[in-house]
C-alpha cells in the first residue's frame, strides 16, 4: 500500500509541478552585451552564425520566458560599462563582487564555473608547468573591471612573486600586447579559445552569473524563474555546455622535465595489443605486423615524436594483463574505459581514445532485449563481458576462444546473441560474408576504449595522456571507419525494432505504470544485489575476493564467533606459469578453489586474498578440531597431487591460527608465522600456530 501512495504522490506532484508553469501574455526585446570571445560568443555581427556557451544559454532561457534578442557587440570593457549606463539589459559570465552588486542585479543561480590560469605562448620555456617562481620580473595583461585582477594580485601576494600586472581591456587587447612583445603572458579563463596559447598554472576559480540592469528587475525574475527550470529539468545543463565548448582546456601537454628524462631512458615502449580485435588491432599475417587503429597510432608517433612504439601480440586482454604485471610490456591496448575493472585487473587506464556503441548480434526476427537468455562472449574481451555485467543482459553467459565460434553458435541455435562494439561488427560484416545473414540492433549507451599501464608507472601514464590530449581526435573516427567500413544508417524500421518495449509501455501507460513502477523497483533491488556479488567475488574462481573479506572482517556479527583461520598458499605457483602458461596457471586456480571448497562446511567463507593465496574462515571450530583441520590439510594436499583433469599436480602450504572472539589482525598474523613455518619445512603441509 505504502509503493502505491508514493506512485501517486509522485504523479500528482508532477501534475501540480506542471500547473505552476508561468503564462506571459507579452513578449520583451532583451538587449545582450555580446563581449568578444569565440568560445563564449562566436558570431560577432548581426549577418554571422552564432553559437557558445552563452550564446546557447540565452536560447535555452527563451525556451521558459518570451524573449527576443538584440545583440549588441562590443569588447569586455566596453560593454561592461554599457551596462552600467543601462544601454544593454543583461550581460552574461560576470561574477559576483560586493561592489558590483550596488550597481547591477545578478542572477540567482550561477550559470557556470571558470578557472583562471596563466596562459603563455607555445615554446616558452620561462615557466614550467605548476611551478610559478618563472613569473617573477615578467608582464601580465588582465582585463581590467573584471575578476582576473583581484584573484591574481592575490595570488602573487601569496606566493611572493614580483611582476607587472597590464590592464587591458578585452582578449584582443591582450593578445595583441604578447605579439607585439610588449607582455610576457596573459591572465584568462578556461573559456580562452585564442590559438598559439597555453595554459602552465592555475591560479583561482570563481562562479559566473548574469548581470543584469538595475533599473530592470522585471528581467531579472523572468531570468531566475527560466534558469530555475532549466536546471530543474537537467542539472548537469552547466556542466554539458562546458564540456561542449571548453573540453580542450588542460594545463600544458609539452612534456616536463621528469617525463622528458623518462622517454630519454625508455625511447622504446612495448604495446602489447590483442589479435582479432579489429577495428583497433589484428595481426596482418600479410605485412607480418600490426593492424588497425593501433598501427594508425604508431605511424603517426613516427613522425611527431622521438619515441619507438613496438606493438606485442597477445591472443586476450588475460594474457596481456598478465604480460604487463611481470613488467614484459609496458602498456595494453585496447582496454575498456571501466575503472573498476581496471583496479580489479590492477592496471591504471589512459584518458579515453573514444567511445563505442554496442550492437546485439541475433538471428531471425528481434524479439525485444529482455526476451534473451543465452548471450556469448569472447575469452578475454571485457568489451562484452562486462557491458553485459554493467547493463544486467544475460542470466546465462557461454564463453567461446573466438568471436567467429559465436557466432556459429548463433546460427546453430547454441545460444541467443552477443554483444559486439558497432565498428567491429563492421569489420566481421567485411570480411566474414558467412555472417551477413545475423540480425543487429544498437544498444543504449556507449563503452569507452584506451591503453593501460602499469599501477605504479605514473610517468609513463602521464607520457601516454600528454600524446593523446594533443591528438585530434578526428584521426581516430577516421581510423575506425577505415577499417570498419560499415555506415549504420538508422530508419524507422530500426526505431520501431529498437523501441519496442518503449512503444508497448507507452501504449498501456495509463493502465500499467503502478505495475511498471513496481518492477523497477524490484529490478533496482536486484541489481544492487548483483553488482554487490560481483564486487565481492572474484571472477575467476568465484570465491570472495579482498573487498568481499574486509566486509566479512569488518562485521559485528563477526566479533564474538569461535574460529578457526586458515592462509593457504599454492606452492611454486610461479613456475606452473612459467613451465605450462597462465592458461595452465589458471585452472590451477580454479581447481584448489573447489577443492577448499569441497574441504570445508557451507557457512565456511573462501577468499582469494592474493594470487595464488587463499584465506579460509571456518566458523565454530576450537583448537580442540586441530586434528580434523590437520587431516582436512593432508587430504586436500592428496587430491591436488593427483588431479582426474589435465591440470599440473600442485601442493600447498597452510597456516591455521584459532580465536574465540573472531576474526582480527592478530589472528591474520599468528596464521601468516604459522604459514612461514610451513615453508621453512619444505612446504607440502600444515602448522598451527601455538
Amino acid at each position: 500500500m505504502k509503493k502505491i501512495m508514493g506512485v501517486l504522490l509522485f504523479f500528482m506532484t508532477a501534475v501540480v509541478s506542471y500547473a505552476q508553469i508561468k503564462t506571459f501574455t507579452y513578449r520583451k526585446t532583451v538587449r545582450v552585451g555580446y563581449f568578444y570571445d569565440d568560445g563564449f560568443h562566436a558570431g560577432q555581427s548581426d549577418l554571422r552564425m552564432k553559437s557558445g556557451y552563452g550564446y546557447d544559454y540565452y536560447q535555452a532561457v527563451s525556451d521558459y520566458v518570451p524573449w527576443d534578442y538584440e545583440y549588441v557587440y562590443g569588447p569586455w570593457e566596453e560593454i561592461y560599462e554599457k551596462l552600467l549606463a543601462g544601454e544593454v539589459d543583461i550581460v552574461a559570465d560576470v561574477s559576483v563582487t560586493e561592489e558590483r552588486k550596488s550597481h547591477m542585479l545578478f542572477s540567482a543561480l550561477p550559470m557556470g564555473e571558470e578557472h583562471y590560469y596563466v596562459f603563455v605562448p607555445h615554446g616558452t620555456d620561462f615557466v614550467e608547468t605548476g611551478k610559478n617562481k618563472g613569473l617573477n620580473g615578467k608582464r601580465f595583461c588582465v582585463d581590467k573591471n573584471s575578476l582576473e585582477v583581484s584573484i591574481f594580485d592575490q595570488y602573487i601576494k601569496e606566493n611572493k612573486i614580483n611582476c607587472e600586472i597590464i590592464p587591458c581591456s578585452g582578449i584582443a587587447e591582450k593578445v595583441s600586447k604578447l605579439k607585439w612583445g610588449e607582455a610576457d603572458g596573459i591572465i584568462s579563463t578556461d573559456g580562452l579559445s585564442s590559438g598559439g596559447l597555453k595554459p602552465v598554472i592555475l591560479i583561482g576559480s570563481s562562479d559566473f552569473n548574469f548581470a543584469v540592469n538595475k533599473n530592470k528587475p522585471g528581467l531579472l525574475e523572468d531570468l531566475d524563474y527560466a534558469m530555475m527550470n532549466i536546471l530543474e529539468k537537467n542539472p548537469g545543463f552547466n556542466n554539458s555546455l562546458k564540456g561542449k565548448y571548453f573540453s580542450d582546456i588542460s594545463i600544458n601537454n609539452d612534456f616536463s622535465p621528469e617525463q622528458s628524462e623518462w622517454l630519454a631512458q625508455h625511447n622504446i615502449i612495448k604495446i602489447g595489443y590483442r589479435a582479432e580485435s579489429m577495428p583497433f588491432s589484428d595481426y596482418n599475417r600479410h605485412t607480418n605486423s600490426v593492424d588497425g587503429l593501433l598501427k594508425d597510432l604508431i605511424d603517426r608517433s613516427k613522425n611527431s615524436e622521438n619515441i619507438m612504439l613496438v606493438p606485442v601480440q597477445y591472443e586476450n586482454n588475460n594474457a596481456m594483463a598478465n604480460a604487463l604485471r611481470r613488467g614484459d610490456i609496458d602498456c595494453m591496448f585496447p582496454v575498456m574505459d571501466n575503472i573498476w575493472l581496471s583496479e580489479q585487473l590492477g592496471y591504471k587506464q589512459t584518458h579515453s581514445l573514444g567511445t563505442e556503441k554496442m550492437a546485439l548480434v541475433f538471428q531471425g526476427e528481434y524479439k525485444g532485449l529482455s526476451n534473451y537468455k543465452r548471450f556469448g562472449y569472447t575469452y578475454g574481451s571485457p568489451f562484452q563481458k562486462v557491458y553485459m555485467i554493467e547493463h544486467r543482459l544475460a542470466e546465462d553467459m557461454i564463453v567461446f576462444d573466438r568471436i567467429e565460434d559465436s557466432l556459429k553458435a548463433i546460427k546453430n541455435g547454441y545460444i541467443d546473441c552477443i554483444v559486439i562494439n558497432n565498428s567491429g561488427w563492421g569489420y566481421i560484416k567485411k570480411n566474414y560474408p558467412e555472417f551477413n545473414n545475423l540480425e543487429t540492433v544498437v544498444l543504449d549507451g556507449t563503452v569507452g576504449f584506451s591503453f593501460a599501464v602499469s599501477k605504479d608507472n605514473f610517468i609513463l601514464l602521464s607520457i601516454l595522456n600528454n600524446l593523446l590530449d594533443r591528438m585530434d581526435k578526428s584521426i581516430i573516427n577516421e581510423s575506425l571507419n577505415k577499417y570498419s567500413q560499415l555506415d549504420y544508417v538508422y530508419s524507422i524500421k530500426d526505431f520501431f525494432r529498437h523501441n519496442t518495449a518503449f512503444v508497448s509501455i507507452l501504449a498501456a501507460f495509463l493502465i500499467f505504470v503502478l505495475l511498471i513502477v513496481g518492477h523497477i523497483i524490484q529490478r533496482n533491488s536486484m541489481q544492487k544485489k548483483y553488482l554487490k556479488f560481483a564486487s565481492e567475488h572474484d571472477g575467476l574462481t568465484g570465491v570472495y575476493n579482498r573487498t568481499g573479506f574486509y566486509r566479512i572482517s569488518a562485521s559485528k556479527d563477526e566479533e564474538k564467533k569461535e574460529m578457526c583461520f586458515a592462509i593457504v598458499d599454492i606452492d611454486d605457483f610461479k613456475n606452473i606459469n612459467d613451465t605450462y602458461g597462465h592458461e595452465a596457471g589458471d585452472k590451477v586456480l580454479k581447481f584448489v578453489a573447489e577443492e577448499l571448497a569441497h574441504s570445508v562446511r557451507a557457512n565456511d567463507k573462501i577468499i582469494r586474498y592474493g594470487g595464488d593465496e587463499f584465506l579460509l574462515m571456518m566458523y565454530g571450530l576450537a583448537e580442540e578440531s586441530k586434528q580434523v583441520i590437520e587431516l582436512k590439510a593432508k587430504y586436500l594436499n592428496q587430491r591436488l597431487q593427483n588431479p582426474k583433469r589435465s591440470i599440473p599436480a600442485v601442493t600447498v602450504s597452510v597456516g591455521v591460527a584459532f580465536s574465540k572472539n573472531g576474526y582480527s589482525k592478530e589472528l591474520f598474523n599468528r596464521a601468516d608465522e604459522a604459514l612461514y613455518t610451513t615453508k621453512k619445512r619444505g612446504k607440502s603441509g600444515i602448522t598451527i600456530h601455538g
